[in-house]
């Protein structure tokens, strides 16, 4: 616990610290942050999947290839009329697929099944497309406006997650999905929910003077973050792994620690640029 909550602490300093700072050192941290995941992606799926030879390179370049969609697009010179709006779908729609499959596999189903032949092209989907939603995110409005609503995000996700964490411990009873993450509770996700909309709500109306739509960030954060983290559980339960990496001490990887914010993001980045 001690060291988990020291890494916690000093990861999300240096990562406050990147969003604050913006510009090309936010879109370089961006990219190397879904680099590491791609990286952690290939790493467990060449060790667990067996393929061959020529397959396992295909995969590979087409990871990699997705993984640098995010500054490809953040340098891209773009012609159409509304490409914010555009980049959003983009980046939320694998999403809805993994949705998908990971209610499968929460009924009994498997998370890839017979996609895991083709984890390149899963992984380049999941993690390129979803990634760009953080530097878009960052850039919506003008002064600063879009780093105060991935503030509200993030301050969102982290609330939702220590909010689950206590209210499991202190009230846990019902499996929330016991194929997939036999520790989690309905009694965690209320709790962690609950925690997402206050801090939501508090955050967006310091940052933005929008409690209400602080609340609304709160909600997505509340549901689509402990979504992303089960459907992360759900691959690596199929996979037989306990974390994708282990860089974080008492978290895993990178790609463990970051699954609420990639489930979340791109929602809601498309959610606020539909309001505007």
């Amino acid at each position: 616990m001690k060291s988990r909550i020291i890494t916690g602490l000093a990861a999300g300093s240096i990562f406050l610290l990147l969003c604050v700072t913006g510009g090309v050192v936010w879109i370089a941290a961006v990219q190397i942050l879904a680099f590491m995941c791609a990286y952690e992606w290939f790493t467990a799926y060449r060790k667990h999947v067996d393929l061959p030879g020529w397959a396992t390179v295909a995969n590979s370049i087409v990871l990699l290839a997705g993984s640098c969609y995010p500054s490809i697009l953040a340098f891209a010179e773009r012609t159409e009329r509304n490409p914010q709006l555009l980049d959003a779908a983009l980046a939320a729609a694998p999403l809805v697929l993994c949705l998908v499959l990971l209610i499968r596999a929460a009924f009994g189903g498997s998370a890839l099944g017979g996609l895991r032949s083709r984890w390149g092209a899963v992984g380049a989907l999941y993690i390129g497309l979803p990634f760009t939603s953080l530097i878009l995110l960052r850039n919506v409005g003008i002064a600063g406006e879009g780093l105060r609503y991935l503030l509200i995000v993030v301050f969102s996700i982290w609330a939702a997650d220590t909010g689950a964490y206590f209210a499991g411990r202190a009230l846990g009873r019902t499996p929330l999905a016991k194929r997939l993450s036999p520790a989690k509770t309905v009694e965690g996700a209320l709790g962690g929910l609950a925690a997402a909309v206050l801090i939501g709500a508090a955050t967006g109306a310091a940052l933005v003077h929008r409690p209400g739509v602080g609340v609304f960030l709160g909600v997505l954060a509340g549901l689509l973050g402990p979504a992303g983290d089960l459907w992360e559980s759900a691959l690596k339960r199929e996979l037989g792994i306990k974390d994708f990496g282990n860089i974080l001490p008492g978290h895993g990887g990178v790609l463990d620690r970051l699954d609420s914010l990639i489930a979340t993001a791109p929602f809601a980045l498309l959610v606020l640029l539909l309001h505007r």
